[in-house]
């Protein structure tokens, strides 16, 4: 989007805004500071020596390593780094082997990674990459890391949170600006927060009263339609809002 014509260069503050499942329906967050994780994705790739599942001993089991790799990537946040950083790491898919009486030779892993502080990425590449390798050799095996850093941390920048805390107690009422902690998930609006003063909120959409309970991304996922006018009317008071602010000085 920043690539279509001139618009961006031109802006002066952004502002976003996700639905969220955990808020309360008409409620809003926009608060200054870190609110959503950076988040790089990862491939593990396993190399073994398959062979016949009667003769072990000639094979090196690539589900055996790949699976030792899983079990101690999970000591890797909470033995290396301080308990006080937002450290997380997930292994979304595991896929080896072909048929189910012979060992595989090779398997893939991928995940994710998400953290808020910029400096942790480095540390964390690289102390995957000797644990993956360690692991791998232990087994008689071989491993590689393929490591793609992918979004960055979502920062709302406090003034731009001041002008949306604003917009939003005038559209929907000051008891619906309300604060809840940060996420692990990502957004790539972070990638405008890079570049430019904004903020980004959470809209509240969850109302047991109409079963709209399920988290994101479940196949029963919903959204309650009735905040979605309040939300339009936030993002046009905001702009209306910093537009108005910018005239005066």
């Amino acid at each position: 989007m920043m690539r279509f014509g001139d618009w961006f260069q031109k802006v002066g503050m952004v502002f976003g805004g996700h639905l969220w499942g955990e808020l309360p329906a008409g409620q809003v967050s926009v608060e200054a500071g870190p609110r959503m994780a950076a988040g790089d994705q990862f491939r593990i790739l396993v190399h073994g020596r398959g062979g016949h599942g009667a003769q072990p001993r000639q094979t090196v089991d690539a589900v055996v390593v790949a699976s030792a790799i899983v079990m101690n990537l999970q000591t890797l946040v909470s033995r290396h780094f301080s308990p006080l950083d937002s450290v997380l790491l997930t292994i979304g898919t595991f896929q080896s082997g072909e048929r189910f009486n012979i060992i595989a030779g090779e398997a893939e892993l991928t995940g994710i990674t998400r953290y808020f502080d910029e400096r942790v990425r480095p540390e964390l590449q690289r102390t995957m990459e000797r644990l993956i390798a360690e692991t791998a050799a232990a087994y008689g095996a071989t491993a590689e890391l393929i490591y793609t850093r992918m979004i960055p941390a979502v920062v709302n920048v406090a003034a731009a949170s001041a002008v949306a805390a604003q917009a939003a107690a005038k559209v929907l009422g000051p008891e619906a600006v309300v604060t809840m902690p940060g996420t692990m998930a990502s957004e790539d609006f972070a990638w405008y927060l890079e570049k430019k003063p904004g903020c980004f909120a959470f809209f509240g959409i969850h109302n047991a009263a109409k079963g709209i309970t399920a988290a994101h991304h479940s196949d029963h996922f919903t959204v309650d339609e009735a905040v979605l006018a309040g939300g339009a009317g936030v993002y046009a008071q905001f702009a209306l809002d910093w537009l108005a602010a910018q005239s005066v000085s």
